[in-house]
């Protein structure tokens, strides 16, 4: 058996050397691919996010996807010690203030003879701002110099308080023969007039069909130099259309960040589909950090105090609040049109 067994043929080419590092895994190529496959990911999931939230959230999402101007960007600013919009604008050099300002500016081009005469503001869903913007507009126009009338055309849930016996109201107006210029409640503010709703009939969007509504929209056009009339929200309601057809010009406030594009785009449709002519937005409650900008960008910043502008937080407690602007005291009451 012995002479059997031939000689082997397996020979030692090269001996085998031990690696100092493991081959499997390779820890420098792992993290590589880790690190491009985290970056496509965090991209992919930004493009996703952005696809799926497709709310208005800054001036250029107005201009892109709506088509309006940005007349006006109002910034939501921390809560202090003011308690209402009437406070913030006292200050003149507060972020409001000045945000106000630009838009009341802003309005002065929307038209080839300056501001609207009539304008109505109005916006998709409650608590956008829609009041407050009212008030600020016609407390900046009238510190200009210029004779301002609100006229409160939300017939469902109106905004500001007068007294019963002070002002038929719009209602009355609509349904008597009673005179606008007796009608107009005088405000603690110089130039500046209201003529409430008056009282809330069965019907608003009935009412406000009446073929006496442009009559009185012109009307108090020739005896303010601006008529600011606010409506109800728009979505869900015939109002804000049919006040936006008789007046000269339609603005729509738009809160930063809540509304998504597709009930933008159904509001403004229905405005258009009225012949409202829509001049422009204002966004409110614009966090100029979360969107990307610097502050200084949109607004500055004056003083040490910030005021409550549209705070959901500050709101929670009280709900909606109506608006004590105008006289409601003794000799509160009807004020004289100057027809000069």
């Amino acid at each position: 058996m012995a002479g059997g067994v031939g000689s082997s043929q397996v020979s030692i080419v090269d001996r085998a050397i031990v690696p100092p590092l493991p081959f499997e895994p390779n820890l420098p190529r792992s993290l590589i691919q880790a690190l491009i496959l985290s970056l496509a990911a965090g991209i992919g999931l930004a493009f996703g996010l952005s696809y799926i939230d497709d709310t208005i959230k800054t001036p250029e999402d107005v201009k892109q996807k709506l088509g309006l101007a940005a007349v006006g960007v109002i910034p939501k600013v921390k809560a202090s010690k003011a308690d209402s919009i009437t406070d913030a604008l006292a200050d003149p050099r507060s972020p409001i203030t000045e945000a106000f300002y630009s838009a009341r500016t802003a309005l002065e081009f929307t038209t080839s003879s300056g501001a609207p005469r009539s304008l109505v503001v109005t916006s998709s869903r409650p608590s956008e701002g829609k009041t407050s913007t009212i008030i600020s507009l016609a407390m900046s126009f009238a510190r200009s110099g210029r004779r301002v009338l609100i006229l409160d055309g939300d017939l469902r849930k109106p905004s500001f308080v007068a007294r019963a016996d002070a002002s038929v109201g719009l209602s009355g107006l609509l349904t008597s023969d009673a005179l606008l210029e007796d009608n107009v409640i005088s405000s603690a503010t110089e130039n500046l007039f209201l003529l409430p709703s008056g009282v809330i009939p069965p019907n608003p969007a009935e009412l406000l069909s009446s073929p006496r509504l442009p009559a009185l929209i012109e009307e108090a056009a020739e005896l303010f130099d601006i008529v600011l009339i606010d409506s109800p929200p728009l979505l869900g309601f015939a109002d804000a259309p049919l006040l936006g057809s008789v007046a000269e010009a339609t603005i729509l406030v738009i809160e930063a960040g809540t509304i998504r594009r597709p009930a933008a785009v159904r509001t403004l449709e229905r405005l258009l589909e009225s012949q409202s002519n829509v001049v422009g937005a204002v966004l409110t409650k614009f966090d100029a950090r979360k969107s990307g900008y610097e502050s200084s960008e949109y607004y500055y910043s004056y003083g040490k105090g910030a005021y409550a502008y549209g705070s959901r937080q500050a709101g929670k407690a009280s709900g909606r609040r109506k608006i004590r602007l105008f006289a409601d005291g003794p000799g509160a009451g009807r004020t004289p049109i100057d027809h000069q």
